[in-house]
Parts: structure tokens; C-alpha cells; sequence
């Protein structure tokens, strides 16, 4: 597999790219978007509650900013996390990605996990070269 990026949508949007075993923490939710604010004050999910959004057009929302990203980075898979991904079978439908796009495989405990993992395989790491 080539080319990852990560979405995780919640209060903010947070975004990865991980590429040969490499993960670069990005802070593409503060991508100037439409009018100049932040993407993240479009497609964050957040928003989606407080402008009381239906599905549908948060998802539209959602695929214009995808698409830009696919542009910039042109990633082969999409992994969408955070909060919303539990829900994603109510927007991936409005979602057209080039590159494969899949909801985080421990939605909203994603995060929690793979900290979890990294530490465990960071002592394991230190035990094999002390």
C-alpha cells in the first residue's frame, strides 16, 4: 500500500499522511477553506451539530474537502476516525474518493488503541536492544 491519509473528525479535524512506514502528523483542518476560515470550521463534525446539517449535506461537505486532499496528497486509502466514523454508513454514501475509503477499525477508540499498541511495541523494541 502506498500513500495513507488519516481524517479524524470531531470538535476539529485531525489528519496524518503515513507513507513507507512513516507518519507525518499534518494540521491540514486549518487548510484555508471557503471565504478563508479553516476547513475544520466547514467539515468538522462539530459542525455538522451546531449548524444542524442533515447527513447529507455534511457528506457533500465532507467529499468537496476529500477531493482537495486526494489533489494535494493523492493518497490510495482514506481512513476516517473520530467520533463520527461509528456513523459512517450515514455519510460515506455521499463520499466519492478516487482512493479506497474505509471508517478507522476502532471508530472513535482508534486513537486510544494505537497509543496503546505503540507502547507496548516501544517496550518491546527497547527490550530486544538493551
Amino acid at each position: 500500500m502506498g500513500k495513507a491519509l488519516l481524517l479524524t473528525l470531531g470538535t476539529g479535524v485531525g489528519t496524518a499522511l503515513a507513507y513507507q512506514g512513516v507518519v507525518v502528523p499534518l494540521e491540514l483542518g486549518h487548510f484555508p477553506w471557503k471565504g478563508g476560515k479553516s476547513a475544520e470550521k466547514y467539515v468538522a463534525a462539530s459542525v455538522r451539530d451546531d449548524q444542524d446539517l442533515s447527513w447529507k449535506e455534511w457528506g457533500e461537505r465532507l467529499h468537496d474537502y476529500i477531493v482537495v486532499l486526494e489533489r494535494l496528497l493523492w493518497p490510495e486509502l482514506i481512513i476516517v476516525g473520530g467520533g463520527i466514523s461509528s456513523k459512517h454508513e450515514k455519510f460515506f454514501k455521499y463520499l466519492d474518493a478516487r482512493a479506497k475509503l474505509v471508517p478507522a477499525e476502532f471508530f472513535n477508540q482508534a486513537g486510544i488503541a494505537g497509543a496503546a499498541m505503540w507502547a507496548v511495541e516501544g517496550k518491546r523494541s527497547s527490550r530486544r536492544h538493551s
